[in-house]
């Protein structure tokens, strides 16, 4: 699964034929099997098949004058093959003032080499007390730092394997803007190009790529070395093309569990990414002090805090050498 910004746009398409009421606009989005459905609030918004969603919509649309009364923002989609889904979240802006958030959540099928909206979900989400009678949870990171020693040795010991793992995250510096100056086209096809030179130059080091998610991928080795030997190779190849990448990497004990890895470890690796610069590596000190330092040239250390983790770390920025 990856992030596609093609799709993106398709969706950003579906929703301004919804506000619009164009019925003709949003039946070519739509897939023509019968099996298509819509889900809105309400047990009367069940709706059914390529004529039967837009004509219902525009007739409401055009009844509640909706246009130009929603805002959309935070759409995401992703592919794998022929299937894709997105999540967006919608404002509607009332007459009286009063705004209410909208969530949708599709499903995409290719037909005819378009994506085609063969399932819709559409409500307004509300707290979790007017559902279950209190609250679960505020957020992810409500849920992330509800986390404790306990439960992660349970996890530890029915479904993952503890170990010491190097963990390299990469991630496209300002890649909204370049996918928006590139055209959804083309920033698909160079970002699918950075990620198969990324699983090269991982394999090549005797390391593994965990999985991708939009611009950023999640690199696991067993060999510090041979993840810091790799992020300069990548940083190298990256600099012949037009984007800009940071890259992160932390040693440290995780859990894995059916590819994946789970632990603060993986936290950590992932902050340190996010406090590195454009065509920079950050290594924490962990990872600086299994490596043997006399292959490598460093810049200035550097302190700073990491979200989501206590106090400050000692960040050790890599100099990357110029090729051989």
């Amino acid at each position: 699964m990856q992030r596609s910004p093609e799709l993106e746009a398709v969706v950003r398409r579906a929703w301004a034929a919804v506000i619009s009421g164009s019925v003709a606009a949003l039946r070519n989005l739509l897939s023509s099997d019968p099996s298509s459905r819509m889900i809105l609030s309400g047990d009367e918004w069940w709706l059914s098949g390529a004529d039967d969603i837009p004509n219902v919509l525009a007739k409401r649309n055009a009844a509640m004058d909706l246009t130009d009364q929603f805002e959309l923002h935070r759409v995401e989609a992703f592919e794998a093959g022929n299937v894709g889904w997105s999540a967006c979240i919608i404002t509607m802006f009332r007459p009286s003032g009063e705004t209410v958030t909208l969530r949708s959540t599709m499903v995409w099928v290719v037909e005819d080499g378009v994506w085609k909206g063969i399932q819709a979900h559409t409500s307004a989400g509300v707290p979790e007390e007017q559902v279950f009678g209190y609250e679960i949870a505020s957020g992810p990171a409500a849920l992330i730092d509800s986390l404790t020693e306990a439960s992660i040795d349970v996890v530890r010991h029915t479904v993952g394997v503890g170990g010491t793992v190097t963990l390299m995250f990469t991630d496209v510096v300002d890649s909204t803007h370049l996918s928006q100056t590139l055209g959804d086209a083309d920033w698909t096809d160079q970002i699918q190009q950075h990620f198969a030179m990324i699983r090269e130059v991982v394999q090549s080091h005797h390391g593994t790529v965990v999985k991708t998610l939009g611009d950023g991928a999640m690199n696991a080795f067993s060999s510090a070395q041979q993840a810091t030997s790799a992020a300069i190779e990548i940083q190298r190849r990256v600099a012949a093309t037009s984007l800009r990448v940071r890259i992160g990497i932390h040693t440290g004990d995780a859990i894995s569990v059916d590819g994946d890895y789970l632990g603060t470890a993986v936290n950590k690796a992932a902050r340190v990414a996010s406090a590195a610069g454009e065509h920079e590596i950050l290594l924490s000190s962990t990872t600086s002090e299994m490596i043997d330092r006399r292959d490598f040239e460093f810049g200035p250390e550097r302190r700073a805090e990491l979200k989501g983790l206590t106090g400050t770390h000692l960040l050790i920025p890599l100099i990357v050498p110029p090729a051989p």
